[in-house]
């Protein structure tokens, strides 16, 4: 049941998110954005689990709405 409920919680917060996608760039889009993906976060990671694709891209896209940049995240290895 817990893996049903945080896989509706994610998908919940991705719509969430594309719909923010479509308002115009500005200080508080961003803030509302870092939210949606500070607590997209452990949702994705319980559903998909540490190694998915989606946690490594909501962790760039939450650094690139932080500080305006997008970090180089190492290969694992």
């Amino acid at each position: 049941m817990h893996r049903f409920a945080n896989n509706e919680a994610a998908l919940s917060y991705i719509n969430g998110l594309n719909l923010m996608a479509d308002l115009p760039a500005s200080e508080e889009r961003n803030r509302q954005e870092l939210a949606f993906r500070l607590a997209l976060g452990p949702a994705l990671l319980a559903a998909r689990g540490y190694a998915s694709d989606e946690v490594e891209h909501n962790v760039s896209a939450s650094l690139f709405a932080y500080y305006g940049t997008s970090p180089v995240i190492p290969p694992n290895r």
